[in-house]
């Protein structure tokens, strides 16, 4: 069953995906993600990341984020896709980041890691990208 990007259904598996990864001591942080102009406007969603797992998600705004993703739809493509790392689209300016640069820098290994990098690509798979 293909999930619709960026629904709350896609979200779900997103979360349930990031719940098997391995655990990161220290990797914790919430995570705000905005993706303007999207088909449907834009779309905003929050993950929560306790030592390398996600442990919570929700669409929607939430100001007690540690910092906040701000991307372009197409750009967000390029990365549900596995076509460009957040991190390389930030270093490039493709990718805004506002907030906590600490609690950034702490997920690093997480998104660096082989197991996100196919869990990445199972939500591909699941979804419409």
């Amino acid at each position: 069953m293909t999930v619709a990007l960026l629904s709350p259904e896609w979200l779900d598996v997103r979360a349930k995906l990031g719940a098997d990864l391995p655990a990161r001591p220290g990797a914790t942080a919430r995570v705000q993600t905005v993706v303007a102009k999207t088909p449907t406007g834009d779309v905003a969603f929050v993950e929560t990341y306790q030592d390398g797992r996600v442990v919570g998600a929700a669409m929607g705004l939430d100001d007690s984020a540690d910092f906040t993703v701000n991307l372009t739809y197409p750009d967000f493509l390029a990365v549900a896709r596995g076509e460009v790392e957040v991190h390389t689209g930030f270093m490039q300016g493709r990718v805004k980041v506002v907030g906590n640069m600490a609690a950034l820098m702490a997920l690093v290994p997480v998104t660096r890691s082989d197991e996100y990098a196919a869990a990445r690509a199972e939500l591909a798979r699941r979804s419409d990208v």
